[in-house]
């Protein structure tokens, strides 16, 4: 797949950003005619629309465990001892 940023969300995203400003158009501007600028606002548009893409085609699944098995670091047992330390004995 080849990503590039949705121009639409681009767009969408300086305009947002201008609203806290005194003169928005004059901040839309800037930001959209000044290809260092652009090219940052390309980048978060960019990586939310991977975020976006991943989180589409990923599958959850539900898992239950007790509360020290979740918190266990894995690697080791309910016993304390590393697994790989008693793998190497």
């Amino acid at each position: 797949n080849e990503f590039k940023a949705d121009e639409d969300k681009v767009k969408a995203l300086v305009e947002d950003m201008a609203q806290g400003y005194q003169d928005p158009q004059e901040f839309i501007d800037y930001y959209m005619n000044n290809e260092e600028q652009r090219s940052q606002l390309e980048g978060v548009v960019l990586e939310d629309q991977v975020v976006e893409h991943l989180l589409a085609a990923a599958t959850i699944t539900d898992v239950a465990v007790d509360y020290k098995t979740a918190v266990e670091p894995e690697g080791k047992d309910v016993s304390g001892d590393d697994q790989e330390a008693s793998e190497e004995a």
